[in-house]
């Protein structure tokens, strides 16, 4: 038996009713999966910036430009500041590296003690403008050059655990995520992302 016109008018209706929440239903997968790629790719970057930089001894500023460009070209198509295989979308990026140093020839920061031991906190942030990747800047959490570490009040429990004269090395990443599809939830999810993504790691030399 045919369906009636009535029948196919019915799951027209339906279908008309549900097909945009379907659609906002789609997308909103879409793109809390490239969020969730995006969540992971920065992770990487971060965590095999630091831990690169932490294994070398002797580090020279050729050195610290090469692994920064190494990290960076892989977390490509993300992260692309070439054009090689990728759009170029330095404007959306940022990477920063920098060292923790004890460093006694300074005063010290303060009255906090280092454990074990209780060494006085002689822990200053040292980065050099060049130790950074991509153009969109971002002011690092760690704190400013010359700086003391207890700025950071993870860092500064992440050192106060360890012995002291140790060099700690830090990577950030921040990233400007910008919805992939030109869809009516992208207005929604700009009020529920973050302004930007950001990630750091921290490794301490051996």
């Amino acid at each position: 038996m045919k369906p009636s016109r009535k029948t196919n008018g019915q799951a027209l209706v339906e279908l008309t009713l549900i097909l945009p929440l379907l659609l906002i239903m789609a997308f909103g997968v879409i793109e809390f999966s490239n969020i969730l790629d995006l969540h992971l790719t920065l992770t990487h970057l971060t965590r095999e910036g630091a831990n690169l930089l932490s294994r070398d001894r002797d580090l020279s500023e050729a050195d610290i430009q090469g692994y920064l460009n190494t990290v960076v070209d892989a977390a490509k198509p993300t992260f692309c500041d070439d054009g090689t295989g990728c759009a170029t979308n330095v404007g959306q990026w940022y990477v920063v590296y920098s060292q923790v140093i004890y460093d006694s020839s300074q005063p010290p920061c303060g009255s906090a003690l280092t454990s074990p031991g209780n060494q006085p906190d002689y822990y200053r942030i040292f980065r050099q403008g060049s130790w950074v990747k991509g153009t969109y800047t971002q002011a690092s959490k760690l704190g400013n050059n010359g700086d003391c570490v207890s700025a950071s009040a993870e860092l500064e429990t992440t050192i106060k655990s360890m012995a002291p004269n140790r060099t700690f090395h830090v990577v950030e990443a921040f990233y400007d995520y910008r919805p992939k599809l030109m869809t009516p939830i992208e207005n929604f999810l700009q009020f529920v992302f973050p302004d930007f993504f950001y990630d750091r790691t921290i490794f301490s030399d051996s």
